[in-house]
């Protein structure tokens, strides 16, 4: 096991970008990520007008997508640039975390980024083999020294996707043996050890978001 050379704990509260995200939130109860059964059941409920309608009001804001953008971004900047790979699984993150990330000043590098109304390409999540080669790949053909490890939060798995996580830096180091490895990990909220088993995997940095 390779030694860590560094913990890092940052205040979630003070990181305004979060931008690439997997999963659909829906407001039925706090945190709930729906699977494909609850979205089926969604679909059905809204092709068939299965609810209650009434009068409601619309705002129309024009040019929605430059201010959002511009929203994120405008006191956000890196003074050093880096190179950032994007992996969108060709879904509506495309449309917004290449731009968003490119104005803060990273160097984007855009994996399947183009939505095509086919989502998901594959799941753009570690737990799918096929996204764990194609970051694994990307790492080795950028040629990087240095590469960070993240994604949002995984709280509805029971350890917090740790898992993935520990899975992830196995397949980038079996193809880049000397690049440095850093993860960004959810804070793990209310899943006790999980934790740990990020610290399994060969990583040189272990940084941890906390609320």
């Amino acid at each position: 096991m390779r030694e860590i050379k560094k913990i890092l704990i940052a205040n979630r509260g003070e990181i305004a970008l979060r931008v690439v995200k997997s999963c659909i939130k829906m407001g039925i109860k706090k945190g709930l990520t729906h699977a494909p059964e609850e979205m089926r059941e969604l679909k059905e409920i809204t092709l068939n007008q299965e609810f209650i309608t009434n009068q409601g009001d619309e705002k129309k804001i024009n040019n929605y997508q430059d201010i959002y953008k511009n929203s994120l971004t405008e006191k956000n900047k890196i003074n050093k640039k880096i190179k950032t790979v994007v992996a969108c699984g060709n879904g509506t993150a495309g449309i917004f975390a290449p731009d968003i990330l490119r104005k803060i000043g990273c160097e984007v590098i855009e994996l399947d980024c183009n939505l095509d109304w086919t989502f998901p390409k594959y799941n753009p999540n570690p737990e799918d083999i096929e996204m764990l080669h194609e970051i694994a790949k990307a790492v080795k053909n950028l040629n990087l020294k240095h590469v960070v490890i993240t994604s949002v939060d995984r709280d509805d798995l029971d350890d917090g996707g740790s898992e993935h996580f520990y899975k992830v830096v196995k397949a980038t180091r079996e193809k880049n043996p000397t690049t440095s490895i850093e993860v960004l990990t959810p804070d793990f909220l209310r899943k006790g050890d999980a934790y740990k088993k990020v610290l399994e995997a060969d990583l040189d940095v272990f940084n941890h978001n906390i609320e």
